[in-house]
Order: C-alpha cells, then structure tokens, then sequence
C-alpha cells in the first residue's frame, strides 16, 4: 500500500476519534462495569438484551482495481537454424548439452570414423571446424600427421594438439588448434550445469596448466550456408511487447453487509461484520511496433589440459607454437572427457550483428486482451464507543482489523503479428490463459456510526474508511491486475437487539 494515499483520510479521522472518545469518557460518570482494557469506560446497561444484529446495504470506495503489462520478449521463428558441424539442439537436449565418448552423442569425427582433414568435405566429415573466434583443424604440423593417431608413440591420442616427443624440433603437433582471445575463451574455472568460469582477471597472467577448458562459438547467420559447410541461417524476428504501466482507476461497488454485536455496556460494543461485493474489469488493446532480426549461435566448450608451467600469453594462442622453444603437452580434448567431464554445447540468441542495414525492421502488431472478475468477503472485527444522542439514539466510532478473503478469475489472449517482406505474415498465438485463485489481504478499519433506536429495532448509517494490503492477480507470467481494496465507505442498515 501506498501511505501517501492515506495520510490526509487517516489524519482526519483520527482527530475526529479522539474527539469522541473524550467526550464518551466525560459521559461516563455513573458506577459502571469495568471496560476491556485500553477501551473508554461506561455506564452499566441498562438493557436486557445485550446482542444484536443487523443487515443492510454499503457503498465501497475500491482505491485501485486495473491491469498492469509488463515488457517481454515475442519472438517469431522463421526459419530454424542448423548448426553446419557437430550436435544439433534436438541431439544434445537430454545430455545437458554433453557430446562425445560416453554420452551417446557424436559431435567430432573419430568416434565413428576419422576425420579426413580435406577442405572439400563437408566438416562433420573433414574435422575442419570454424568458429567465429577461432578454429580447430584435425592436421597437424609440421608433417600431415591426422589426429587421432592410434599408433603414436603408443599413445591413445585423445587429444588434439601438441604433444612432447624427444625430438629436436620440440613435439608433434597431431591437429591444430586456435583461440582469438585466449582471456575471454580460456577459463580456469569448474563447470556445473553446464556453467563454467571463463576469462582470467584483469592483471593476473595464470600459468598455461591451470587452464581447463577452450570456448569457441559460432553464429547461424549467412555465412554458414556456404559450401561446404551447407549449414541452415537462423531468422528470428523478436519484439519487446510493450508496457502497460498501472492502467487503473477507483471503483465503486453496492453489497450486502451483515454485522453481530455484544453490547458490553450503554457506552460500548464489540462486534464482527461480513460484507461482500463483486468487481469486474476487462480490456482490449493493440500495439504497433517493429520487430530486429534475431540469430541463433552456439558455444563449444573443450576439456584442456597442459604441462606448460609459462604464463598463458596475451590475445590469439594457437597450439602449434612453442612457448620459448620449450617442449610441452597441450591439447583439447573434442571426444573425450577432461576435469571438466565431456566436451558441451550450448545454444544461445543474440541480435543479428551485421544490424538493420542489411535486414531493416520489420512491422509487428501486438493485440491483448484480458479480462478478471473477483469476489471479495470483507471480514471485520471491532470495538465501538458510543455517545447518547438525547431522545434519538447514539453516536458512536468504530476501530479495528479487517481481513479480505479473495476470490478471483481471471483469463488472458495475446495474438502478435509479423508482417515479413514477400512472405505471409507470421503468427505467435492466440496465446491463452487462465487462473482462478484465492488470496487473502490483511487491513484496519475505523468510523463513525449513528443509530436511531425504536424500543428493540434501531437504524444505523456508518462512514469508514479502511486501509488493505495491495494484491497483484496474476493473469500470466506478464500481466496482473492490481487490486488496492483501501478507501471510504458507507452503510444504511437496520438491526434489533436481542
């Protein structure tokens, strides 16, 4: 709730109770039975008959009853992009992303057959596998040894890279690797859910054998249509719906109210009031905007591990060459699992970087529609001190706590149109949906009452005013319909005492 809203209607009211409440303890002046504590005192009944009941009808003021939008990302799906070597989404969707020896995925050739290293291959086959920050080539140099080379120095040779050999020239580089920017693709973290810690800290040059894993990745643009990789473009066109700050407004409702009540003495009552009332808002809308062309990518992360004690070097490594002339292991593991377990793969989307110039904007119509229907049962518990009106009835002023039970339903349609060169339009939608629920919200109330009374039956009109707990209804994941219950109120009822 919002004080500021309330501060003058409390202020106001508060004055005019304290008011009252002094003039009732000046009244107060014969022997009486004692009050509940922090309560006025009054006169002992005089009446036999100590409860009451009354019915009626009351007017509420509802401070706020609306609908609130919030943004989000649409997005139309024009053309599925297919990733030009290794897994596909469908592929790696229940390894986490996993691929390689183990997982049942294959990702780089050699787990079925060996990669041929042949630029005219496509590079599921070839092994030639590039990225937009680096590269992975199955050759290696100096000499035209293919990886995997079972046979080596009697070694598995699960890697792919460097290896330390006895030779002169330093080692034999059995494939090929490169990274663009070895302090962003290089991480010396852990993974966890596919979450690993990537790029070194700013003024820190970490030994080249703490490293643990290689990222590479690779946009689904254009580029990898083109032969031979003969991969599919991604075009997604994407929208941030927009916003509907607070579209909302005071109401006023008519319900039944009920109350039953103790006379405690001439002077006092306690009481419980049950009220209910209906609200009922609906809204239709359009949204004119346009929509960027978005792309799908992904990113391969490698098991890597090495031997070489030097600090890992500044902007492209490439693992052909020798740090210092030194002898060393360094390689990437694309089949096999390393300390961060198997080689992953992660799709991702971003907006198209070649920009607008090359694809401009396309139209986009967003069209909304809500509607939400509540039920609210007003529970009140209260005290009430009175003070005579002579010869007509009484005076009195009301305070307590309030609790609001809530019932609401409410329901949801969302249609957005993208209006493509040379294309039918696309449609995302209708997308619908529902919710019915309860909710409860918590308050305090306080008012004047005036009662004219004929022997046993009286006539009461009362004004309060009431303070509530603000409820957001949520209508989907980005609608509510904001309900504020707080405001003024008024009721004519007639009652007997029994």
């Amino acid at each position: 709730m919002k004080l500021r809203t309330h501060i003058s209607p409390v202020a106001s009211l508060i004055l005019a109770l304290a008011s009252l409440f002094a003039g009732s303890a000046a009244i107060a002046q014969q022997p009486f039975m004692g009050a509940p504590p922090l309560m006025p005192p009054g006169r002992q009944c005089l009446l036999n008959d100590r409860f009451y009941i009354q019915a009626g009808a009351q007017f509420r003021n509802i401070q706020r009853f609306g609908f609130k939008k919030f943004p989000h990302p649409i997005s139309f799906v024009q053309q599925a992009g297919l990733p030009p070597f290794g897994p596909t989404q469908a592929m790696v969707a229940n390894t986490n992303g996993r691929f390689g020896n183990g997982t049942g995925v294959q990702g780089y050739p050699g787990l079925v057959a060996n990669p041929t290293g042949n630029p005219a291959d496509d590079p599921r086959i070839s092994g030639l596998w590039n990225y937009n920050n680096g590269s992975i080539s199955p050759v290696g140099q100096p000499g035209a040894i293919l990886w995997p080379n079972g046979g080596f120095l009697n070694d598995p040779q699960q890697g792919l890279g460097q290896y330390r050999t006895d030779v002169p020239a330093g080692g034999v580089d059995v494939g090929v690797f490169q990274v663009s920017d070895a302090y962003t693709q290089m991480g010396t973290g852990t993974v966890s859910t596919n979450n690993i810690v990537f790029g070194i800290q700013p003024g820190t040059t970490p030994d080249e054998n703490l490293v643990t894993s290689v990222r590479f990745r690779r946009m689904l643009d254009d580029t990898v249509a083109t032969f031979p990789e003969n991969g599919t473009p991604s075009m997604i066109w994407q929208i941030m719906a927009a916003e509907i700050p607070n579209r909302d407004a005071n109401e006023q409702v008519w319900g039944p109210a009920f109350e039953l009540g103790f006379q405690w003495t001439n002077l006092f009552d306690l009481f419980y009031g049950l009220s209910w009332f209906d609200l009922d808002k609906s809204m239709a809308t359009e949204f004119n905007t346009v929509a960027d062309l978005w792309r799908e990518g992904f990113s391969d992360t490698f098991p890597f591990w090495s031997d070489n004690e030097n600090s890992l070097g500044f902007g492209t490594f490439l693992s052909n060459v020798r740090p210092e002339g030194s002898n060393v292991n360094r390689q990437i593991l694309p089949n096999s699992p390393g300390q961060i377990g198997s080689p992953f793969r992660i799709f991702f989307t971003q907006i198209d970087p070649e920009g607008t110039a090359v694809r401009p904007p396309v139209p986009v119509t967003e069209a909304v529609s809500a509607h939400t229907s509540v039920r609210v049962y007003e529970n009140k518990a209260g005290a009430r001190s009175w003070t005579p009106l002579y010869g007509l009835g009484r005076f009195g002023v009301t305070a307590g706590p309030l609790v609001n039970a809530i019932y609401y339903n409410t329901s949801t349609t969302s249609t957005t149109t993208f209006f493509l060169p040379n294309l039918p339009p696309g449609v995302v939608g209708p997308i619908s949906t529902q919710k019915t629920e309860w909710l409860v919200s918590f308050g305090v109330f306080a008012g004047m009452d005036v009662e004219l009374t004929f022997n046993r039956y009286f006539l009461k009109t009362n004004m309060q005013y009431s303070v509530s707990e603000e409820k957001q209804l949520s209508s989907s994941s980005n609608l509510d319909t904001n309900l504020n219950m707080s405001g003024f109120s008024a009721l004519i009822a007639g009652g007997l005492h029994f």
